[in-house]
Protein backbone atom coordinates (compact mmCIF):
# COMPACT_ATOMS: atom_id res chain seq x y z
CA UNK A 1 0.00 0.00 0.00
CA UNK A 2 1.63 3.45 -0.56
CA UNK A 3 2.36 5.71 2.20
CA UNK A 4 0.74 9.28 2.27
CA UNK A 5 3.91 10.82 0.87
CA UNK A 6 3.63 8.15 -1.90
CA UNK A 7 0.21 9.49 -2.61
CA UNK A 8 1.10 13.24 -2.89
CA UNK A 9 4.16 12.42 -4.90
CA UNK A 10 2.00 10.85 -6.79
CA UNK A 11 0.23 14.18 -7.80
CA UNK A 12 3.15 16.44 -8.22
CA UNK A 13 2.42 18.66 -11.38
CA UNK A 14 -1.28 18.47 -10.80
CA UNK A 15 -3.47 20.97 -9.38
CA UNK A 16 -4.63 19.83 -5.46
CA UNK A 17 -8.13 21.27 -4.78
CA UNK A 18 -9.39 20.95 -1.27
CA UNK A 19 -13.34 20.77 -1.58
CA UNK A 20 -16.19 20.31 0.08
CA UNK A 21 -18.29 17.60 -2.26
CA UNK A 22 -21.71 19.01 -0.45
CA UNK A 23 -22.81 22.03 1.12
CA UNK A 24 -23.68 21.77 4.37
CA UNK A 25 -21.48 18.91 5.77
CA UNK A 26 -18.56 18.82 7.54
CA UNK A 27 -16.91 16.17 5.33
CA UNK A 28 -13.69 17.64 2.52
CA UNK A 29 -12.03 15.64 -0.06
CA UNK A 30 -8.60 17.00 -1.54
CA UNK A 31 -8.67 16.12 -4.67
CA UNK A 32 -5.93 15.80 -7.97
CA UNK A 33 -8.15 15.67 -10.74
CA UNK A 34 -10.49 12.99 -10.24
CA UNK A 35 -8.70 11.17 -7.80
CA UNK A 36 -9.29 11.93 -4.20
CA UNK A 37 -5.50 11.96 -2.09
CA UNK A 38 -7.29 13.21 1.31
CA UNK A 39 -10.23 13.35 3.61
CA UNK A 40 -10.84 15.48 6.59
CA UNK A 41 -14.34 15.02 8.34
CA UNK A 42 -15.94 15.85 11.35
CA UNK A 43 -17.76 13.03 12.66
CA UNK A 44 -20.20 14.97 15.42
CA UNK A 45 -21.99 17.90 13.59
CA UNK A 46 -20.76 19.92 16.56
CA UNK A 47 -17.19 19.88 17.99
CA UNK A 48 -13.50 20.48 16.85
CA UNK A 49 -12.82 17.24 16.65
CA UNK A 50 -11.64 16.17 13.06
CA UNK A 51 -9.70 13.21 11.72
CA UNK A 52 -7.71 13.56 8.42
CA UNK A 53 -6.64 10.31 6.20
CA UNK A 54 -3.97 9.80 3.07
CA UNK A 55 -3.85 6.23 2.52
CA UNK A 56 -3.68 4.05 5.20
CA UNK A 57 -2.04 7.62 7.63
CA UNK A 58 -4.67 8.89 9.97
CA UNK A 59 -4.34 11.81 11.80
CA UNK A 60 -7.09 13.58 14.58
CA UNK A 61 -7.55 16.95 14.98
CA UNK A 62 -9.13 18.73 18.25
CA UNK A 63 -8.83 22.23 19.43
CA UNK A 64 -8.24 22.26 23.05
CA UNK A 65 -7.86 25.34 25.02
CA UNK A 66 -9.94 29.38 25.61
CA UNK A 67 -7.58 32.05 26.43
CA UNK A 68 -4.82 30.30 24.35
CA UNK A 69 -6.10 27.89 22.06
CA UNK A 70 -4.17 25.24 20.56
CA UNK A 71 -4.99 21.86 18.19
CA UNK A 72 -3.28 18.69 19.59
CA UNK A 73 -2.55 15.97 16.63
CA UNK A 74 -2.80 12.36 17.68
CA UNK A 75 -2.26 8.77 15.52
CA UNK A 76 -5.27 6.31 16.47
CA UNK A 77 -2.52 3.86 17.05
CA UNK A 78 -0.70 6.42 20.21
CA UNK A 79 -4.15 6.64 22.02
CA UNK A 80 -4.61 9.29 24.15
CA UNK A 81 -0.20 10.82 23.18
CA UNK A 82 -0.17 14.00 21.51
CA UNK A 83 2.19 13.27 18.87
CA UNK A 84 1.96 17.25 17.69
CA UNK A 85 0.76 20.74 18.97
CA UNK A 86 0.14 23.58 17.50
CA UNK A 87 -0.43 26.83 18.76
CA UNK A 88 -2.02 30.30 17.35
CA UNK A 89 -0.54 33.69 17.89
CA UNK A 90 -3.13 36.01 16.07
CA UNK A 91 -2.01 35.82 12.18
CA UNK A 92 0.37 33.04 12.84
CA UNK A 93 0.64 30.00 14.49
CA UNK A 94 3.79 27.27 15.21
CA UNK A 95 3.50 23.48 15.03
CA UNK A 96 5.44 22.05 16.87
CA UNK A 97 6.39 17.59 16.45
CA UNK A 98 8.14 15.29 18.83
CA UNK A 99 12.25 15.62 18.65
CA UNK A 100 11.69 20.02 18.25
CA UNK A 101 11.09 19.51 14.99
CA UNK A 102 8.66 23.12 13.86
CA UNK A 103 6.77 24.47 11.34
CA UNK A 104 5.61 28.11 11.01
CA UNK A 105 1.80 28.87 10.10
CA UNK A 106 1.40 32.56 8.73
CA UNK A 107 -1.03 34.14 6.47
CA UNK A 108 0.38 35.54 3.31
CA UNK A 109 -1.91 38.38 2.68
CA UNK A 110 -3.34 40.86 4.92
CA UNK A 111 -6.47 41.14 2.51
CA UNK A 112 -6.46 37.60 1.17
CA UNK A 113 -7.38 34.41 2.87
CA UNK A 114 -4.09 32.67 1.92
CA UNK A 115 -2.05 30.72 4.27
CA UNK A 116 1.19 28.70 4.42
CA UNK A 117 3.40 26.62 6.30
CA UNK A 118 7.25 27.57 6.07
CA UNK A 119 10.28 25.50 7.49
CA UNK A 120 11.21 26.47 11.10
CA UNK A 121 13.31 29.86 10.33
CA UNK A 122 10.16 31.09 8.36
CA UNK A 123 12.14 30.82 5.00
CA UNK A 124 11.31 28.25 3.05
CA UNK A 125 7.49 27.85 1.78
CA UNK A 126 6.26 24.36 2.06
CA UNK A 127 2.51 24.35 1.16
CA UNK A 128 0.05 27.00 0.90
CA UNK A 129 -3.77 27.60 0.60
CA UNK A 130 -5.04 29.65 -2.28
CA UNK A 131 -8.88 30.69 -1.87
CA UNK A 132 -11.17 29.15 -4.75
CA UNK A 133 -14.60 31.00 -5.01
CA UNK A 134 -17.43 28.30 -4.96
CA UNK A 135 -21.35 29.21 -4.03
CA UNK A 136 -21.91 27.36 -0.57
CA UNK A 137 -18.90 25.13 -0.25
CA UNK A 138 -15.20 25.82 0.88
CA UNK A 139 -12.28 25.40 -1.54
CA UNK A 140 -8.68 25.65 -1.54
CA UNK A 141 -6.06 24.76 -3.81
CA UNK A 142 -3.27 23.50 -2.32
CA UNK A 143 -0.11 24.29 -3.78
CA UNK A 144 3.34 21.64 -2.83
CA UNK A 145 6.49 23.61 -3.01
CA UNK A 146 9.34 22.24 -4.01
CA UNK A 147 10.96 23.23 -1.49
CA UNK A 148 8.79 20.21 0.69
CA UNK A 149 10.06 17.26 -0.96
CA UNK A 150 12.23 16.27 1.50
CA UNK A 151 9.93 17.20 4.29
CA UNK A 152 8.81 13.96 6.23
CA UNK A 153 5.19 15.46 7.95
CA UNK A 154 4.37 17.00 4.06
CA UNK A 155 1.08 14.97 4.71
CA UNK A 156 0.16 16.54 7.89
CA UNK A 157 1.18 19.97 7.06
CA UNK A 158 -1.67 19.62 3.77
CA UNK A 159 -4.21 18.01 6.39
CA UNK A 160 -3.70 20.70 9.50
CA UNK A 161 -3.71 23.57 6.92
CA UNK A 162 -6.96 22.67 5.39
CA UNK A 163 -8.34 21.71 9.20
CA UNK A 164 -7.17 25.14 10.60
CA UNK A 165 -8.68 26.88 7.46
CA UNK A 166 -11.72 25.07 8.49
CA UNK A 167 -11.86 25.92 11.93
CA UNK A 168 -11.68 29.58 11.25
CA UNK A 169 -13.87 29.79 8.72
CA UNK A 170 -16.75 28.20 11.39
CA UNK A 171 -15.37 30.77 13.94
CA UNK A 172 -15.48 33.61 11.31
CA UNK A 173 -19.81 32.14 10.56
CA UNK A 174 -19.82 32.06 14.41
CA UNK A 175 -19.00 35.91 15.06
CA UNK A 176 -20.76 37.29 11.92
CA UNK A 177 -24.13 35.60 13.23
CA UNK A 178 -23.65 37.45 16.93
CA UNK A 179 -23.75 40.56 15.28
CA UNK A 180 -26.63 39.82 12.76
Amino acid sequence: MPTAMDILKSAQGTPLLWSQPRAFTQQYVLGAGERVLATLNWPKTFGSLAEGRIGEETWTFKRVGFWRPAVTIRKPETGELDVGRFVMDWRRGDLVLPGGVRYRWDQLSFWKAEWAFFDAAGKDRLVEFLPENRFFKMSMEARIHSSAETCRDLPLLVLLGWYLLVMASQDDAGAAAVFV
